[in-house]
């Protein structure tokens, strides 16, 4: 009988598996704090590790794998925006590292910049390596 790492290991009750990201570093839907993103998974590791050496080290090798690939998600803002949103999180056009819109939706909203002008600021920036912010 194969075992269920999550729920015998992680504490995760019974549901679809593999459990996302959230469900699986046990930390609540959609948290935005990268530190206890770490911290639940720096916890989470050293205890799949305790399994490394027995019965079920391949198991264990597989779950400290899918930790780490939550962890790194869910700690890159570009990753986490993209998985949140396939996860059905709604979010506006907020920039998702700082909270605060961006300076091109901003004037846009204002007329100071039409859609054309922020396409050509974002091409520019890209391009030259600056920030949108510099290329403005």
């Amino acid at each position: 009988m194969a075992i269920d790492v999550y729920k015998e290991w992680l504490g995760i009750p019974e549901g679809p598996r593999p459990p996302d990201h959230y469900q699986l570093l046990r930390l609540p839907q959609f948290e935005d704090d990268p530190e206890k993103v770490r911290k639940n998974y720096k916890k989470l590791n050293a205890h799949v590790r305790k399994y490394a050496t027995g019965q079920y080290s391949t198991e264990s090798q597989s779950l400290l794998n899918e930790l780490a690939r939550a962890m790194l998600c869910l700690t890159d803002a570009e990753q986490k925006l993209e998985y949140d949103r396939s996860q059905g999180r709604e979010i506006d056009d907020r920039d998702a590292t700082t909270g605060r819109r961006p300076m091109t939706s901003y004037l846009q909203d204002q007329g100071v910049l039409s859609a054309d002008q922020v396409r050509e600021v974002k091409s520019h920036a890209e391009r030259t390596g600056l920030s949108v912010r510099d290329a403005l």
